[in-house]
């Protein structure tokens, strides 16, 4: 089944899609904080010089025409140039390449019209090859009231507030603030006109979207200026801006969805129910400025940006009281000004030094005997602590004790075998196997090279006369493969075999969970045969995390609710025919132009991170419907939903291919109480497809080591029927 997405990138999650996505843009979030706004977007080959490859729209505004709601700053525009002075300086990107507009210019039209011609019509960024695309915004945030909004529990949305917001144009007419889902909007026309292989965009922001009102904190002495308006901006009017998307289609295939129209890095300055500040003297000589703007710069030219991620970067800036500086978006995990890197591969994790002031928790995992030399009562006062390193790897992705790794330094020199200690659901804590021990330099990575833990291994079942019986069960593979031979038809989890007409490898499921959704399915065999092992990898991953849930502390109270939209965008919402999911499955008739979207709801005691994928059992891919936008705040509050695919955010339409009488497909919800890095869940590439060769690299953790993290999953089958619904 080919889930369709439904016009504009979202702000607060993203979609992803089949073959080989190495794609990465930037959206802005929907609980953004804006008053200093920075959107890069990583070119997959880093140029030396910046040239052509690195274009910015740089926009600051300290003196707004409505001071008297849209107070003064002092160090907006200032933080603007100083992010101009990095570009050129530091990065090399010509001076053509960058547009500022500072002041009195950052008019709402100028703004917009900028954005449209220095990005989406300017011809000297190629509509094929890899550009990186900047959008930095200093200046007020705000939250507005929209139309029928079902996003937000207080129907607003957020806003960045141009110069002349609050005024009125030469013919009289009210200017409105920006809203998120209009930039979102203007990025897909970006990565459309550009090609989804090339735009790489990544957002930033220094500023609040909280009024800054007695209730939303005051400064008080010491903590600096507020970039946030004094009141929320004015309602926004349905009709704002529809002439952007009126007479387009509205639909586009999910297949063609590809990661640069979808995905997206937010560098945000705080939470939504925070205040981004700026201070005088940030920069010296008395200029003032944002220390969020001051502290990412910092590490910008300092961070050796071919070797750590967005998220490494993030977890470098100082947590203030009130202000906690969060990364968001399905592709943290990528490399900085670097959106080809990691390519598809092994999924590695940085190695962090384990920090022996945290308490050490509990494993999840039972106690199983311990390789030789790991004491188990190993604490901070012991000897070997140096040898310990956590890495962003527990339960929820298949760690166990005894668990090995390889180590291997920045440059892929082998390093050490490590083996997991004490493990979590998002972490593991590791320690060197042998002695004598080595020294790891920092930025070094860790991958698995042997799992340990046959349970969860997938069982392969092959006819003796399988033609590729020694290839795919080679016993010199160096990485112990997440699969395993079956010793019969019966204990089997997938039946492999080959068509003689073809010579395509078949591939029949015998997991009850698949058997629901699919009989065979082929894949044309690649020229080198020992890709079958990676292949075959590929679907163990698959069929681990579709299969993957909590039996010793899960979650429970989390539902997830399926609704046929009425609506256009961005004022999308449930129609009358309720939650289409009953008994984990959605079942229904192919519709013309039929749009859905999710509710995911909870009334378990405390608040949750929720992640939400599609399992796509025809391609063995995962896509990422829905992500936490950063790890400070979790967003499924208690008592409350989160909305997928609705109001301004992207639709959904299930369509089938050609002939398709009917079609299934997997929807995955997992739900913590703590955020897990599960970005490594996706697949988005095809197992048989000759670029896979694994998963991609997971995101670093710097955060204490004290505490569990309380998981649930549940799984909805999602079945589509060419006439009636049958169930």
């Amino acid at each position: 089944m080919s889930p369709l997405v439904v016009e504009t990138p979202v702000l607060e999650q993203s979609l992803t899609s089949t073959d080989d996505v190495e794609t990465q843009s930037l959206a802005m979030v929907a609980r953004l904080a804006v008053p200093n706004t920075v959107m890069l977007a990583p070119p997959s080959e880093p140029s030396l010089t910046g040239k052509d490859t690195i274009f910015a729209l740089i926009v600051g505004i300290d003196d707004y025409i409505k001071s008297d709601e849209l107070r003064p700053l002092d160090g907006a525009v200032n933080d603007a140039k100083e992010f101009r002075k990095y570009l050129e300086e530091v990065l090399h990107v010509p001076a053509d390449n960058i547009l500022s507009i500072e002041n009195k210019d950052a008019t709402r039209a100028n703004i917009m019209s900028g954005f449209r011609t220095h990005f989406i019509e300017n011809s000297r960024i190629p509509d094929s090859g890899e550009t990186t695309m900047i959008f930095f915004f200093a200046g007020h945030g705000s939250r507005a009231a929209t139309t029928r909004n079902t996003i937000s529990s207080d129907m607003k949305v957020e806003t960045i507030c141009p110069v002349d917001e609050r005024t009125q144009d030469a013919g009289g007419h009210y200017i409105h603030s920006i809203p998120d889902y209009v930039l979102g909007w203007l990025l897909q026309e970006l990565s459309k006109k550009k090609g989804d292989n090339i735009v790489r965009p990544t957002f930033c922001f220094d500023t609040s979207i909280c009024s800054d009102s007695p209730s939303g904190g005051i400064a008080r002495r010491g903590e600096g200026k507020s970039r946030a308006a004094e009141t929320d901006s004015s309602e926004i009017p349905a009709e704002l801006d529809s002439h952007l998307w009126e007479g387009q289609s509205m639909t586009m295939p999910f297949r063609m969805w590809k990661l640069g129209a979808t995905s997206h890095v937010l560098l945000a300055a705080c939470q939504a129910d925070e205040t981004a500040r700026e201070f005088k003297d940030t920069y010296g000589g008395g200029r003032a400025g944002g220390r969020f703007t001051k502290h990412l710069l910092e590490q910008l030219r300092s961070a050796s940006l071919g070797h750590i991620t967005y998220q490494e970067l993030m977890d470098q800036v100082p947590r203030w009281s009130g202000q906690k500086p969060h990364c968001g978006g399905d592709r943290i995990q990528r490399l900085v000004f670097n959106g080809n890197y990691p390519k598809a591969g092994r999924r590695s994790v940085p190695l962090v030094p384990y920090d022996p002031e945290a308490t050490s928790p509990t494993s999840f995992e039972p106690k199983r005997p311990q390789p030789s030399g790991v004491d188990p009562n190993l604490d901070a006062g012991s000897e070997d602590i140096s040898s310990l390193f956590k890495v962003d790897m527990g339960t929820v992705a298949g760690v166990v004790t005894e668990t090995e790794f390889k180590a291997y330094d920045r440059h892929g020199t082998f390093l050490c075998v490590m083996v997991a200690h004490t493990v979590l659901a998002q972490h593991s804590i590791l320690r060197q196997k042998d002695r004598p021990f080595v020294d790891i330099p920092t930025l070094s990575r860790a991958e698995v090279s042997d799992w340990k833990d046959t349970s969860t291994s997938l069982h392969v079942y092959i006819s003796d006369d399988f033609p590729h019986a020694d290839a795919l069960f080679s016993p010199t593979r160096t990485v112990t493969p997440r699969f395993v031979q079956a010793s019969s038809l019966a204990d089997a989890h997938i039946k492999l075999s080959v068509d003689p007409r073809t010579g395509d490898v078949v591939v029949e499921p015998r997991t009850p969970t698949l058997m629901q959704a699919l009989q065979t399915v082929s894949f044309p065999m690649t020229p080198n045969p020992s890709h079958l092992l990676d292949a075959i990898d590929g679907v163990a991953h698959f069929n681990y995390f579709l299969d993957r849930v909590n039996m010793e502390d899960p979650v429970k109270g989390v539902t997830l609710e399926m609704h046929r939209l009425k609506g256009d965008y961005p004022h999308r919402e449930p129609d009358d025919r309720g939650n289409l999911v009953q008994g984990g499955v959605a079942c229904f008739a192919s519709e013309a132009d039929a749009v859905y979207g999710f509710k995911i709801c909870s009334n378990f005691p405390e608040d949750l991170y929720a992640y939400l994928f599609y399992f796509d059992p025809e391609t063995f891919t995962i896509q990422e419907w829905y992500y936490p936008q950063g790890r400070e705040s979790p967003p499924l509050k208690t008592n409350e939903f989160v909305t997928v695919g609705m109001g301004g955010e992207r639709a959904f339409e299930f369509t089938m291919e050609d002939g398709q009488v009917t079609s299934s497909g997997f929807i995955k919800l997992f739900v913590t109480r703590e955020f897990v890095d599960l970005s490594g869940i996706k697949q988005t590439t095809k197992p048989f497809n000759a670029n896979f060769e694994g998963t991609g690299r997971l995101n670093a953790g710097r955060e204490r080591f004290n505490s569990l993290a309380t998981w649930g999953a549940l799984t909805v089958r999602v079945t589509i029927t060419a006439d009636q619904v049958t169930r």
